[in-house]
């Protein structure tokens, strides 16, 4: 399932660093309800613990999703995401990130990550932090 199109899911999409994708791409889907696991408590509807994995989601809707803990929407530890008219709508955490929590790794030896939000929305959000946490490391 690590690419996925014109789909609608109810529930947390979990890449584990046990596996790995280059890539992940959501175009034109739907999360709705989606909440994170007992033991995937970050990412309501997205959770991505890959270092190098590259987060790709277009004209996507997140709506009602939740984390118990960081990423209402999306937890994402890859390598950048490139998120484009999409819209993250009551969506909540109860810590950081209600919409978007990102600690993004960059690759060794080119000097950069991705980190794109175009021509997206953020409404009716809730966290007790930031509703865009991003944070960059190597």
């Amino acid at each position: 399932m690590p690419n996925q199109k014109d789909t609608i899911i109810d529930s947390q999409f979990y890449a584990g660093s046990n596996v790995y994708y280059s890539t992940v791409s959501f175009i034109n889907c739907c999360f709705f309800n989606c909440s994170d696991s007992i033991d995937q408590q970050d990412g309501g509807a997205i959770s991505i613990h890959i270092p190098y994995c590259n987060l790709i989601v277009t004209q996507t809707l997140f709506s009602r999703c939740n984390s118990r803990t960081i990423g209402g929407a999306i937890f994402n530890l890859g390598h950048g995401f490139n998120i484009t008219t999409s819209e993250f709508a009551d969506c909540e955490s109860t810590d950081t990130g209600g919409a978007i929590f990102s600690n993004t790794y960059k690759r060794y030896g080119d000097g950069y990550a991705n980190v794109g939000l175009f021509h997206s929305q953020v409404l009716n959000t809730q966290c007790n932090y930031l509703p865009l946490d991003v944070n960059a490391s190597y």
